[in-house]
């Protein structure tokens, strides 16, 4: 009973780890992505202003 207890324990608690871990991967893609598409935006919008400016 035990035995078999732990086992099952040990087989949820690798599928969660997994499961976290995918989530965070997913969650760190998106997060370099918005990281990467920020700059660029702000570096289209930059001559635009120093145009008006001058």
């Amino acid at each position: 009973m035990l035995t078999t207890f732990i086992s099952l324990f040990s087989i949820f608690a690798l599928a969660a780890l997994l499961a976290g871990t995918f989530f965070l991967a997913k969650l760190a893609m998106q997060q370099e992505t918005r990281a990467v598409k920020v700059p660029v935006r702000a570096q289209n919008q930059n001559p635009r202003i120093h145009s008006n400016r001058r």
